[in-house]
Order: C-alpha cells, then sequence, then structure tokens
C-alpha cells in the first residue's frame, strides 16, 4: 500500500510538470543567496520573469523556452567570484549520491530487516536516500554473511545487555526509533521537494521532478532487494524443536512477553480454525512491526532453490545501484545558484538522516541474531541437513551468533 501510494505521489509530479510546466523556480531560494537573487530577478531580469510568469510557451518552442532567458540573465548580471562560488557549490553536490552511499545501509540489509518489521524497513529507506553499488555477486555474499555467520559489525550488542531490556524499555525503543525514522523522513522528503520547487537542474530546468524522481528510485531499489530475498529465503515462523544442541543465546524477550505465551500455547494446542488463524496471523504481524526485533518470537530461516529469476533480479537490482549512482551525480552536480554555506548546510542534513536511518538498521539486525535461526540446504535442497541428522544432532537449526561454532562442531 505504502509503495502504491509513492508510486501515485511521484506519478502525479511527473505527469504534472509535463502538462502544465511549474512557475515557481524563482519564487524561493536557499537561505544565504535568496535576497540577493531575488533583487536581481526584480531590478535586472524583471520582463524575462513576467514572461515566465505567465507559463504560455509559444508554439514549437522548447520546453525550457520559457526559463532559459530568466536563467541566463541572472548568470549575466552575477559577479564572477560567485560564479566561481556557485561553481565550487557544484562540486561538492554533484559528491552527495557517492558520500551518502558510502554511508546508508545495502538492499541486503534492508531486505533482512523487512522479514522482522517491512513497514520500519520501507521508512529507514525513504530516510537514507542512498544505494551502495553492488556487483552482481556481493548481494548474496552480504546476505550469507548476516543470515549465515551473523556478521553485522561494526554493531554487536550482546545477548546479555538485550535480555536485561525490560518491556517498559523494549516500547520505549520502539517508540524512539519510529519518531528518530519519521523525523529522518521527514526531512528527507522536506529536502526533496524544497529541490524540486526552489532549485534548478541545469540539464533540465524546466521540471520539478528530478530530485523526487533520484530519491524515488533509491526506495525502488531497496524494495527489489525485499523481494529478492523473499524469493531466495523461507520464513518460518518457528523456532527450534525437539530440544536442540544450540539454545537460542536470548530467550527471555519472548519467553516472558505476551507474544511469547501465544507462541509456547500455539505449539501446545492443536490446530486452530482458519478464520481464527488468519486473525491470529495478522496479530502477530502487527504486534511485531512494533516490536524490536529481538525481543520478538524465534523465526527460522531456511534458503530456497536457485533460479534464474533469482540471478536475473539481483543482475537487475546491480545495474539499478550504478545508475542511481550516476543519476544522483548528473542531479546534484547540475543544480544552479547554490552558495557554499547553504551546500554544507544541505549536505550535513542528508548525512544526518543517512547515518540515524543506518544506525537504527545495526541495531534491529544485532538484534535479529537472538531470535533468528538458520537452516541449511543439504544436497538434495529440501531443508533438512543430513550431516547434522548423521552426526547425532537433533535439529540443524542454529542461531544466527552461534554459526561459527556450530560450523566447527560439524567438522570434528
Amino acid at each position: 500500500m505504502a509503495l502504491r501510494w509513492t508510486c501515485f505521489v511521484f506519478l502525479v509530479l511527473a505527469v504534472g510538470s509535463v502538462q502544465a510546466l511549474p512557475t515557481t523556480h524563482f519564487d524561493k531560494f536557499f537561505p544565504f543567496w535568496d535576497e540577493k537573487l531575488q533583487g536581481i530577478l526584480r531590478n535586472n531580469c524583471s520582463a524575462e520573469l513576467e514572461v515566465y510568469k505567465t507559463g504560455d510557451r509559444p508554439e514549437g518552442a522548447g520546453l525550457s523556452s520559457l526559463i532559459t532567458p530568466v536563467i541566463n540573465c541572472v548568470l549575466e548580471t552575477l559577479p564572477e567570484f560567485q560564479k566561481a562560488e556557485m561553481a565550487a557549490s557544484a562540486v561538492v553536490l554533484g559528491l552527495v549520491p557517492t558520500i551518502l552511499q558510502t554511508l546508508g545501509s545495502t538492499p541486503a540489509e534492508t531486505a533482512l530487516l523487512a522479514l522482522r518489521r517491512p513497514f520500519l524497513a520501507f521508512l529507514l529507506a525513504l530516510g537514507s536516500p542512498s544505494v551502495a553499488i553492488m556487483k552482481t555477486s556481493e548481494f548474496m555474499m552480504t546476505v550469507r554473511d548476516l543470515v549465515e555467520h551473523g556478521d553485522t559489525r561494526p554493531t554487536t550488542i550482546s545477548s546479555y545487555r538485550w535480555r536485561h531490556v525490560t518491556s517498559k524499555w523494549r516500547m520505549a525503543m520502539s517508540v524512539a526509533e519510529y519518531i528518530i525514522t519519521g523525523a529522518a523522513v521527514a526531512n528527507v522528503i522536506y529536502l526533496a521537494v524544497q529541490l524540486g520547487f526552489n532549485a534548478i537542474v541545469m540539464f533540465a530546468p524546466e521540471t520539478i521532478f528530478m530530485v523526487p524522481l533520484w530519491t524515488f528510485i533509491c526506495v525502488i531499489i531497496h524494495l527489489g532487494g525485499v523481494l529478492i530475498l523473499y524469493l531466495k529465503l523461507k520464513i518460518e515462523n518457528n523456532g527450534p524443536q525437539a530440544g536442540p544442541v544450540h539454545q537460542m543465546r536470548n530467550p527471555e524477550p519472548y519467553s516472558n512477553s505476551s507474544s511469547g505465551q501465544q507462541y509456547h500455547s500455539t505449539a501446545v494446542s492443536g490446530p486452530p480454525s482458519d478464520s481464527i488463524g488468519i486473525l491470529r496471523r495478522r496479530t502477530t504481524v502487527l504486534s511485531e512491526e512494533f516490536t524490536p526485533a529481538a525481543f520478538q518470537e524465534p523465526k527460522r530461516l531456511r534458503w530456497r532453490q536457485e533460479t534464474i529469476l533469482v540471478n536475473f533480479l539481483i543482475w537487475v537490482l546491480s545495474i539499478g545501484t550504478l545508475i542511481n549512482l550516476v543519476l544522483g551525480s548528473m542531479i546534484f552536480s547540475s543544480l544552479l545558484f547554490f552558495s557554499v554555506r547553504d551546500v554544507l548546510l544541505l549536505v550535513a542534513r542528508y548525512l544526518v538522516s543517512t547515518l540515524v536511518c543506518r544506525a537504527i538498521v545495526r541495531i534491529e539486525l544485532s538484534g535479529m541474531k537472538e531470535c533468528t535461526f538458520y537452516e541449511g540446504l543439504d544436497e538434495n535442497g529440501d531443508g533438512h541437513g543430513g550431516q547434522a541428522v548423521a552426526a547425532g544432532f537433533e535439529s540443524d537449526m542454529v542461531p544466527l551468533k552461534q554459526m561459527h561454532q556450530y560450523q566447527r562442531q560439524m567438522s570434528n
């Protein structure tokens, strides 16, 4: 539903810009140059601005025929040293997508979080408009590191610390995550709208949707990673059964909670009716969305068989990350009429949103290791490791944090 509304908003922006060209580009600039540029428009470029404001484009004229004379007039009036400052600002702006993609979360990390808290993962993808460039093989390598090895460097929180978080603090933690993420999303959306309406992209000056389009593509790439992971992993809402050798490091979070009681009672009781089962699943999904991953019911991950579709989607995703970086660099380096101070403030706002969302993703992935189990495929691909049974293990489901120890026991 959220994806449909996002697509609708950006489609309206794109269609509106084609059917009726906007005339809002010069209404307001960024703070440090706004007064100066407004004075130039009033005193030196009033005739060109008046024609632009009418929105009446001559028949057969190009889409930028109204706005180009105003831009040329302002550039001719600006002092040379301010043109040099604008060029320096363009260099910094062009680096923004590269900086953000080195600091932001990868599609694989966002997809793993979506297994537990899909709406929060969507908000984090929107609040961190950056996608790291990946080779075709790097997506699955990242997923394997996180799933099989429980690798969430550099943030690792021990199970001892998770166990001592009370129910009140768990709720406070979830509320804080949504408040902080919501602030990051609001900041990014406001920047996209502000840059769309109050900034000019040099290679498409008549448009207002270039920066929102780039932000939208970032979200689509993250959602593509979620789709790939759902096709690659099978998620079962049950933890280890029959007393596995490798116990979970943190049984406390869900053993004392209402969701944990539901989990144990469900395992003992008989199969529920269809209506009760659907209601219970919906209630569980809703409660999990507002519960930090470390305190949710145990789940089991199992690899699915390799398919051509998954490999093709991973290839498309890797190409999409490259296109997103190139497009973002083109858009931001082409923005006109920015001072260096305005650019530094803009970059700082993007960085804060990206780093905050990155921190929340890392904390959630670290918590997922406490209640998520991994079950590998055997040679027949049925999800029950023959080697584990032959070795005398009662279950081959392994907590993510204990995967390395399990592999050493298997080798011995």
